[in-house]
């Protein structure tokens, strides 16, 4: 007879409860009570996100008082104050006042806000403190995702890893929407589980307008988003609800919440422009001759040298180094295979000497064995991983650049390190043999 339910526990844990007796090892029953409560408070989302918040008090707090804090906001800033003055989204760079499209608009338009209202110094506490809140929050996503498409185990792995794990508690500290990517990414992932069995119009037109703010925060998540689309579209599972009236009611969402910021680039550059304009100087960067074994040089960097951005203006500047960029994988083909394929290496490695291969590599291991064993979501897993970084493999390798996914990545290796533990608890158990058929063998 199975364990009779307490009514507390919580209800993804019914069937493991129900499944059978309770524990036998070296002869003693592990009391069910005390396990269920282990279980329950090592999941519960409300003490993860505090003890994640309290993980990260310390680490904010010294820089709350920093006098130089308000010196160390990003591009978006310098935009933010443009706009203040009437001049418009423009002025990204010192010195400069040319209309830009180079940074996404939703961080801008929240400092705009700030701004307004703060000094810089306040704006960046709360920007920090939103950050810490963001960087959190993502703990709970883990689980919540994780949960649905891994199990409850390799969930709260990844969810305490990424509670403690101090390489990740640092990122609220960039005054600018990393925290909030990956916060992003990880609840688009969990939305996609209840949006898959949705008939409902609204859920659907909420899907499309998340991915299309999220999108005008970071555009690379499009990468993510197309192939998710594909996703629904093909899904078929007895679960699942392919409704693909509702993957076209997202897609007209999503489009109507660009829009305005396309049509505006329309206007300001003629041309159409999806959320950012600076990929094509990015690219040049990083892959130009006389780069040498240097991963980019950023010497002609707007930031740095403004003369010739501000002369030739922001579309004219970008269309300079497309060209360069042409001509030079035309010409060195060879040499740009060869820093491609070490920016693709310096993406699951960086920062050197912190041994993040071996987190990388474990979660490619779990990817491989979460499609192996059909778990039936991996592939939401599978696509962040794959297309995601495609963009980042162009340009010069930065772990900022990968926050994004790195709860996918925890995600992965906690799957992979949950099979290892059950495969360790199966070993290790011996079958208990009563006395009695000891002594009639």
């Amino acid at each position: 007879m199975g364990v009779r339910v307490p009514p507390f526990a919580p209800t993804f844990l019914y069937s493991e409860l129900r499944a059978g007796p309770p524990a036998v090892h070296s002869g003693r029953t592990m009391p069910p009570v005390r396990s269920v409560l282990f279980v329950r408070w090592s999941t519960a989302p409300g003490l993860i996100f505090c003890i994640a918040v309290l993980v990260r008090v310390p680490v904010l707090w010294a820089h709350m008082h920093d006098p130089r804090l308000a010196t160390m906001f990003t591009e978006h800033a310098a935009i933010a104050h443009s706009w203040l003055r009437g001049q418009g989204y423009s002025g990204a760079f010192p010195g400069t006042t040319t209309p830009s499209a180079w940074f996404s608009p939703l961080p801008t338009f929240f400092l705009v806000l700030l701004f307004k209202y703060f000094t810089m110094l306040t704006s960046a506490r709360i920007v920090l403190t939103l950050n810490l809140f963001f960087s959190a929050a993502t703990a709970v996503g883990i689980l919540l995702a994780g949960k649905e498409l891994l199990g409850i185990l390799a969930a709260a792995i990844a969810a305490w890893i990424w509670v403690f794990w101090y390489y990740v508690a640092i990122f609220p500290l960039f005054l600018d929407e990393t925290s909030l990517n990956a916060l992003l990414l990880i609840a688009g992932v969990w939305g996609l589980l209840w949006i898959d069995r949705s008939r409902r119009a609204w859920q659907w037109l909420a899907f499309g307008m998340y991915w299309g703010f999220s999108c005008l925060v970071n555009p690379a998540f499009f990468s993510v988003l197309f192939f998710y689309w594909i996703w629904l579209w093909i899904r078929r599972s007895p679960q699942s609800v392919v409704w693909r009236q509702g993957i076209a009611i997202s897609i007209a969402a999503f489009a109507l919440t660009l829009a305005p910021w396309v049509v505006r680039n329309y206007l300001a550059f003629g041309r159409f422009i999806f959320v950012r304009s600076d990929l094509p100087a990015e690219i040049y960067y990083a892959n130009h001759e006389g780069l040498g074994n240097a991963p980019a040089d950023y010497s002609s960097f707007p930031n740095a040298n403004p003369v010739e951005y501000e002369r030739l203006g922001e579309t004219a500047y970008l269309d300079e180094k497309k060209a360069f960029v042409i001509r030079y994988i035309r010409t060195h083909p060879a040499e740009f295979l060869r820093r491609t394929r070490t920016r693709i290496v310096d993406f699951w490695t960086v920062p050197h000497g912190e041994g993040f291969w071996f987190v990388s590599l474990g979660a490619f291991v779990g990817l491989a064995l979460a499609i192996q064993k059909m778990k039936a979501n991996a592939m939401l897993l599978a696509i962040p991983m794959i297309f995601f970084p495609l963009v980042y493999y162009l340009v010069w390798a930065f772990p900022r650049h990968r926050h994004p996914i790195e709860p996918v990545i925890l995600l992965l290796l906690a799957y992979a390190l949950a099979l290892l533990i059950k495969q360790a608890g199966k070993l290790g158990s011996v079958p208990h043999t009563s006395k009695e058929s000891d002594s009639k063998a």
